[in-house]
């Protein structure tokens, strides 16, 4: 597809490139071939985020009743990438033999392997609601009918106040840049996640963005992590919850607190709780 990776210097999804070889090597690893046009986009990009955002579905899910989202394509690696799928599966008990290419916690789009090792069809989950459908029956089914949704984001936080956001209490000395808070929600030193809470929000564009990076990267965590984590998500929340209530970046956070929640741990369940509580 022509213009199917979206041009953006702050990519979470983006890969280091891979070659034939690496892409073969993967193939005989899983016991799978790829489908084709999958493997010609990876030799473009290796992942990254796309030209669209959504897919249509007649089935209706818990994003929307006739579409789903999808604004990123996984690519050949590890954090965040295709080979995450062993472990993933595993963590939300999805089934095998699955091929995960965009997932947020409790819904995934995934290449089907169940029946075959080759030409897979594209298949739905949400396994909250143990929803398992066929999106399309192969690759270009799907990348054929991938197209951009348009929400109403603005309009509702039109109604609400107006979109710019003021940080008042950000100084220049501890504002950070875009690139800075990708590199530490990827690395996710504890003692940096913090200073995320500096990024320079000036819309709900950024507001979105940062949110979104902070959902990346709370999947594989440890304790003290999704600690750091969760605080840093209660300071957004009651610095920016005009912002949040009433516009989809909502069930952003919801989906975020579900994955911080299965590390069990009291002192992150407390944080957790108090911002449920506040939004």
């Amino acid at each position: 597809m022509r213009n199917f990776w979206e041009a953006t210097e702050e990519d979470p999804y983006k890969l280091d490139s891979v070659t034939e070889e690496m892409i073969k090597h993967t193939e005989n690893r899983l016991n799978i071939i790829l489908p084709e046009s999958y493997k010609k986009l990876i030799l473009e990009q290796n992942g990254g985020m796309i030209n669209y955002n959504a897919f249509p579905t007649t089935v209706q899910n818990s994003w929307a009743e006739d579409h789903i989202e999808f604004d990123y394509l996984l690519g050949l690696g590890e954090d965040p990438g295709i080979l995450d799928s062993s472990y993933l599966i595993k963590e939300w008990d999805l089934p095998e033999n699955v091929l995960l290419i965009h997932g947020d916690g409790h819904t995934w789009v995934a290449m089907d392997y169940r029946e075959t090792n080759s030409n897979p069809s594209i298949h739905y989950f949400d396994v909250e609601v143990d929803q398992d459908f066929k999106l399309a029956k192969s690759f270009d089914e799907f990348l054929s009918k991938l197209y951009t949704h348009h929400y109403d984001m603005d309009t509702e936080i039109a109604n609400n106040e107006d979109s710019e956001i003021q940080n008042a209490s950000l100084s220049n000395s501890e504002s950070i840049t875009s690139k800075e808070v990708a590199t530490i929600l990827k690395e996710k030193n504890p003692l940096d996640i913090y200073r995320v809470a500096y990024s320079p929000i000036k819309d709900t564009d950024d507001l979105e963005w940062v949110i979104n990076q902070i959902k990346e990267s709370s999947y594989i965590l440890n304790e003290e992590q999704a600690f750091e984590l969760a605080d840093l998500l209660m300071t957004l929340a009651t610095t920016y919850d005009n912002h949040i209530k009433t516009t989809i970046l909502k069930d952003r956070i919801d989906e975020i607190v579900a994955n911080l929640s299965k590390q069990k741990n009291e002192d992150v369940d407390n944080i957790l709780t108090q911002i449920k509580d506040f939004l």
